[in-house]
């Protein structure tokens, strides 16, 4: 993610507008970067509770009473990943 200039003359011209502009730059980047580094966990997450599933799968018939249970915990892990996905996408423009 790359800076954006500052705008020069008109209302950007005093220090602390600068400075605000600025500012806002750094927590967006900021920002930027933490969703980068919540996705890779839940990526990882989600790998887990993937491989969780289907190891339950490969069990069947024996342990089904755990089917909604690790499903729906897969299913919440991928819905958190494609929430903060679609987040970072909207901030990278």
């Amino acid at each position: 993610m790359e800076l954006e200039l500052l705008p020069t003359g008109g209302r950007m011209s005093r220090p602390i507008d600068q400075l605000k502009f600025a500012a806002k730059n750094m927590e967006t980047v900021e920002t930027v970067e933490s969703l980068k580094l919540e996705i890779r966990k839940l990526s990882s997450r989600a790998i887990q509770t993937k491989m969780d599933l289907h190891d339950l799968s490969e069990e069947l018939p024996t342990r089904w009473e755990r089917i909604q249970e690790v499903a729906e915990k897969t299913f919440v892990t991928y819905q958190k990943l494609a929430e903060t996905r679609k987040k970072l996408a909207e901030l990278e423009g």
